[in-house]
């Protein structure tokens, strides 16, 4: 699934089999508070560990193997990573 990019998104992405419907005032309510909180991150400087992991992995999306020396990596307990 695709992150909502702005409020309009937002508003129309479909919840289906996520419980109880929001409506229009209520995903309004939920955009305000989420981008509140990604301007008190900006802020103080800081970062969720879900947008470090998102910003490596557009990162290496964008570099190529000579850029990073790297042709594998293994991974121990993979668990604890974020899908990004």
């Amino acid at each position: 699934m695709k992150a909502s990019e702005d409020r309009d998104d937002y508003r129309a992405a479909s919840r289906r089999g996520r419980g109880s419907a929001l409506g229009t005032r209520q995903r309004d309510q939920v955009w305000d508070a989420v981008e509140m909180f990604h301007a008190e991150l900006t802020a103080a400087g800081s970062a969720t560990y879900p947008q470090i992991c998102a910003q490596a992995a557009d990162l290496l999306a964008g570099a190529d193997r000579a850029t990073h020396g790297y042709h594998h990596v293994v991974v121990n307990e993979a668990q604890d990573l974020h899908p990004a």
